[in-house]
C-alpha cells in the first residue's frame, strides 16, 4: 500500500507542478494512474508470496529474477505508446502522454527499488507478517 500511495502522490504532484486544474480529463487520468501504479507492485508481491524460497532476501531476489524482465518489458512498451501521444495536437492526449509516461517511470522505480527494499527488510517470512497466525496467537493469550 505504501508504494502505491507514494506513486500516486508523486504523479499527482507532477500534475500540480504542471499547473493543471482538476477537470474531467484529469479525473479520468487519476483513475488510470491508480490502475497503472498498482500493476508492478502487485506482480512483484504476488511472486514474493508464492516463492519457494524461505528467506526474505532470497524471495525478493527470486521475484526480481522471475518478474523483473516482464516488468521492464511492460514498462518500455507502455512508455513507447505514451511517447506517441506527445505528438498530438489535442491537449487531452498531451496530458495523457505526461500521465502515462510519468506514472510508468515512477511505478517502475518505486516497485523495483522501494518496494523491493521494504520486502527485503520487512517482508513476510515464515509466520512473520501472517495476520491469521497473529490473530490466533492474540486470541490464545486472552
Amino acid at each position: 500500500m505504501l508504494s502505491v500511495v507514494f506513486i500516486v502522490t508523486t504523479v499527482v504532484s507532477v500534475m500540480v507542478f504542471q499547473g493543471w486544474q482538476l477537470g474531467i480529463s484529469e479525473s479520468i487520468g487519476v483513475v488510470i494512474l491508480i490502475g497503472f501504479s498498482v500493476d508492478y507492485v502487485v506482480h512483484l508481491s504476488s511472486h514474493y508470496i508464492h516463492s519457494a524460497q524461505k528467506e526474505r532476501g532470497n524471495r525478493m531476489q527470486d521475484s526480481y529474477y522471475e518478474m523483473g524482465a516482464t516488468i521492464l518489458g511492460g514498462s518500455i512498451t507502455t512508455i513507447g505508446s505514451g511517447v506517441f501521444l506527445f505528438l498530438a495536437t489535442v491537449t487531452l492526449f498531451q496530458k495523457f502522454a505526461v500521465l502515462i509516461t510519468v506514472t510508468i517511470i515512477v511505478s517502475f522505480i518505486y516497485s523495483m527499488i522501494f518496494f523491493g527494499a521494504i520486502m527485503h527488510a520487512f517482508g513476510p517470512q515464515g509466520d512473520t507478517g501472517n495476520f491469521v497466525i497473529l490473530i490466533r496467537k492474540l486470541c490464545r493469550k486472552k
